[in-house]
Formats: C-alpha cells, sequence, structure tokens
C-alpha cells in the first residue's frame, strides 16, 4: 500500500476510535438526563471579548473538519499543503492520538452523571476529585488537545496542523471561563482544589489536602 494511503486509512481509523467513545458517553449522557431532572443553578454568560472568541473556536472547529474530510476524501485538493514528515514522526502521532482513547473514556467513566457538554453548574454541583481529577482541572482539554496535535501529525499536512495549533491556543481561554464560574458557584472550596491541581498537567509539587 502507498505510504499516504497507508497514512490517510490510520488517520480514519484513529478518528474513528475517538469519535466512537466520545459519542458513545455523549448519547448515553443525553437519554440518562432524560431520565433525571437536574436543575440548572448557573450558566456561563461570556463577554462580549468571551462570545468574540467562543465564535472564533466554532469557526476553527469547523475549519478543522472540512480540512479533515477533504485529507481523507478529495486529499489532490490539499496535497498543497502536505510536507515531508518522516513516518517514523507520523507513527508517534498515531500512538499519541491512540493513547488519548482510553484516556478519554476513564474521565467520561470519572465524571459519570456530572459530565456537561455545556458550560454550567446544577444543583448540588459537585467537585469531581477522583481519578484523573485529583491531579488535573481539566483532562478533557488535555485529551482533545494531544488528540488534535496527534491525528494531525499523522496527517502530515500544514493545513490541519494549524487549525489544531489555533485549538490550543483557545483551550486555555474555555478554562479560564469555566474556572471562573465554577469560583463564583463553589467559592473557597474550588478555590482549594485550585490550589493543589494543575490546568492541563499535573502540578510538579503536588499539594495534599
Amino acid at each position: 500500500m502507498e505510504e499516504e494511503l497507508l497514512f490517510r486509512v490510520v488517520f480514519i481509523v484513529t478518528y474513528g476510535f475517538f469519535f466512537v467513545v466520545r459519542a458513545y458517553f455523549r448519547i448515553y449522557k443525553f437519554y440518562k438526563d432524560r431520565k433525571e431532572s437536574t436543575q440548572i443553578v448557573a450558566r456561563d454568560e461570556p463577554t462580549e471579548y468571551g462570545k468574540l472568541a467562543k465564535t472564533g473556536m466554532a469557526v476553527i472547529i469547523l475549519g478543522y473538519l472540512i480540512s479533515a474530510i477533504v485529507y481523507v476524501l478529495i486529499p489532490e485538493y490539499v496535497v498543497w499543503a502536505q510536507f515531508p514528515v518522516p513516518a517514523l514522526v507520523r507513527w508517534a502521532g498515531c500512538a499519541l492520538a491512540m493513547m488519548t482513547i482510553p484516556l478519554l473514556a476513564w474521565i467520561h467513566i470519572t465524571l459519570g452523571k456530572h459530565f456537561s457538554p455545556d458550560l454550567v453548574m446544577k444543583d448540588n454541583h459537585m467537585i469531581v476529585t477522583s481519578g484523573p481529577y485529583s491531579r488535573v482541572r481539566h483532562p478533557m482539554y488535555t485529551v482533545l488537545i494531544t488528540f488534535s496535535i496527534g491525528v494531525s501529525i499523522i496527517s502530515a499536512n500544514l493545513l490541519l496542523i494549524a487549525f489544531s495549533v489555533l485549538l490550543v491556543m483557545l483551550f486555555p481561554f474555555l478554562a479560564r471561563q469555566e474556572e471562573q464560574m465554577l469560583l463564583d458557584g463553589l467559592g473557597e472550596e474550588y478555590s482549594q482544589y485550585m490550589e493543589r491541581t494543575g490546568r492541563f498537567f499535573p502540578r510538579l509539587r503536588h499539594k495534599e489536602k
């Protein structure tokens, strides 16, 4: 099999595994929420700057998805963005992306009923501090960042890599928005949690409770 075709297949398979895990928990959450009535007590209300940033993220995600579809289905349209990357590096990108799939499942299982695709606080909102959340406040974002970088390396396509970098640049903003909402709603409890955890990666020195 031609090398470039092989990596397109690897790209599709890697994305497929990630999508299946993500979709399973999103669908499960949807049906779970329909059975349980949980009152939303707070919802993120972004500033004008926040609205602009969220619009930018939506545009970047759309551009990333369109680029990925074109790369897979009609690669001749984006061949101008291909650049030589050693096969070993592309396989490393595959390993990096595949590594995030069990981590994604672990995060969803740890969150359980506390998972929400929207930035909201619900009645009797609790801070999840078990599993990956014992050391990192936003492991879901860490997984999404790592996965997007990994599959972009597989593609060796500058267009996909550029969109991936733009996404990575916006994730810290989303994290700050979420943290501010939780600080407003939970106060000192969340502030103490922030002191002993890292935002995307564990602190080098872990502070015990």
